[in-house]
């Protein structure tokens, strides 16, 4: 005899879906509402005798896609990634979405904001931050006074 109602043989694979969905339809709306999907990249902070240096993984991001500035003190890194086709193709099917990133970082007097610079270089963003001449360790000379 067979049911009407679907049955369930592993209730944990059921409740497994239920909530993938459950997040999916929040992901959706989120798009449908903000246009994007929100990313929060992964980021690193390394400090080196000269430098402090942010790497912040950013794949499929270009250089055109990526704004760095440094304004009053603070450091604004913010991104955003289409989902366009190339020119002359169109699009059958989208699962790639659209992604925006923000993230702003607040410089100490020891960060010399004249030099700071950034490279990008397979999916990865690092953002070099020098340190001030006068604020690296220097070795004192000793003299004797004979």
């Amino acid at each position: 005899m067979f049911s009407l109602y679907p049955v369930h043989r592993r209730p944990s694979a059921h409740l497994m879906r239920t909530f993938q969905r459950s997040f999916d339809d929040l992901f959706r709306w989120q798009e449908a509402q903000y246009g994007s999907s929100l990313f929060e990249p992964h980021i690193a902070q390394i400090e080196t005798e000269d430098a402090y240096e942010l790497r912040i993984d950013a794949p499929g991001f270009t250089e055109a896609d990526i704004n760095v500035t440094v304004e009053k003190g603070t450091l604004s890194i913010a991104g955003q990634r289409g989902a366009s086709a190339p020119e002359g193709y169109k699009v059958l099917r989208q699962e790639r979405a659209c992604l925006d990133f923000s993230y702003q970082h607040h410089l100490t007097e020891e960060i010399d904001p004249l030099q700071v610079s950034a490279d990008l270089k397979d999916g990865i963003l690092s953002i070099h931050l020098p340190k001030r001449e006068e604020i690296k360790p220097q070795a004192i000379k000793i003299t004797t006074n004979s």
